[in-house]
């Protein structure tokens, strides 16, 4: 079947969606497709129907081009697997971590330590949770706001802790999570 293509736009859409169903894509191949199909003018519902699947899936996708390039090189299928992390850890990075220097050390403890995704989820809420954290002036006492969103941190800390940990008692949790910075608990 020969089929006469209008334009660059249309040409490019025809061959990512042959090349995202014929073979396995990279993953910054895939995230690099979407980012020009959504600045061509495509809506998120759009893309996710050209390519057969969830619009989460396509955002999940699409937010991989907001990783370091540093980061986005661990996810090339040429590298070692032992030298890559996984689509879903960089997606998490891509969503949750803005900094791209905390990115990198992060993406880096993932694979010098070959972190599972719920112990880099912990991390990542460790890190997000220190950086928010505000010295309050000489003296002065944190509010009830402060007291609750510190509270709140160390709460989403401790789900991810019990799921990664399944089983293990909240002492036990607790007493992972307190350290040296870890003292307000």
């Amino acid at each position: 079947v020969v089929t006469t293509i209008a334009n660059d736009k249309e040409h490019f859409r025809k061959s990512v969606v042959s090349n995202l169903h014929r073979s396995k894509m990279p993953p910054m191949d895939i995230a690099r497709s979407i980012r020009r199909l959504r600045t061509d003018g495509e809506t998120l519902a759009a893309v996710a129907h050209l390519f057969g699947k969830s619009p989460t899936w396509v955002q999940n996708y699409e937010s991989l081009m907001e990783l370091s390039p540093v980061v986005q090189e661990l996810l090339h299928p040429g590298k070692p697997k032992s030298e890559q992390i996984s689509v879903t850890l960089a997606i998490e990075l891509a969503q949750e971590v803005t900094d791209f220097a905390l990115q990198e050390e992060l993406a880096q403890e993932a694979v010098v330590e070959g972190m599972t995704l719920p112990i880099a989820r912990v991390r990542i809420q460790e890190y997000n949770f220190q950086s928010q954290r505000k010295p309050h002036a000489k003296g002065e006492a944190p509010g009830p706001a402060d007291n609750a969103k510190t509270l709140k941190s160390y709460a989403n800390i401790l789900q991810a802790m019990v799921i990664k940990l399944n089983g293990i008692s909240v002492e036990q949790a607790l007493q992972t999570l307190q350290g040296p910075d870890r003292t307000n608990l």
